[in-house]
């Protein structure tokens, strides 16, 4: 894995990194060898327990970008998963942690896809926040921020689906117990 790393950031406070498109965003990342690799994130608090590990249990999340500024950026918003996420939890921006490992832009997926098996194969997990993913693991984040963009009038109308829902399960699964 370390043969596709160019170099690596320092950890770095979620609230510090500048938004995108901006002539602050251009100047933090301005020096950066690229603008794809992998980006780890976690909690102020499990810092010294990571170190200078690329998989650990206390990384939170890991992901894959080939635009940093914009992807890292995305964290502090609700238009990442894993912001979303981070939201959800009540957590401070302050509380919150960045590395970038900076790799070509065509190795920053094989990258990410070593760290996440890895991690998977000794972890568990291909992460710890697994309700930060975007993908089958985050669906009740996903549903979550959905919710809340819905209308009253759209929410009655989840509210009913989930009830039928519901419904429909509980007698599939009592049916099957007789079985």
């Amino acid at each position: 894995m370390e043969n596709y790393i160019i170099d690596r950031m320092e950890w770095t406070c979620l609230k510090d990194i500048p938004s995108n498109g901006t002539a602050l965003s251009e100047a933090f990342w301005g020096d950066s060898p690229s603008t794809s690799g992998v980006y780890l994130v976690a909690k102020k608090e499990d810092l010294d327990e990571i170190g200078d590990e690329i998989i650990h249990q206390k990384i939170g999340y890991t992901g894959m970008t080939t635009n940093a500024p914009y992807r890292v950026y995305s964290l502090r918003t609700n238009s990442h998963n894993c912001g979303t996420y981070i939201k959800s939890q009540g957590w401070n921006l302050e509380d919150i942690y960045v590395r970038f490992l900076y790799t070509s832009e065509d190795e920053c997926g094989s990258l990410e896809r070593e760290l996440h098996a890895e991690a998977k194969k000794t972890l568990g997990g291909r992460f710890g926040w697994t309700k930060a993913s975007a993908g089958n693991d985050g669906k009740l984040t996903q549903i979550e921020t959905s919710i809340e963009k819905c209308s009253l009038d759209e929410i009655t109308e989840v509210y009913q689906m989930v009830d039928q829902r519901i419904k429909q399960l509980l007698l599939e699964k009592h049916l099957q117990d007789m079985m």
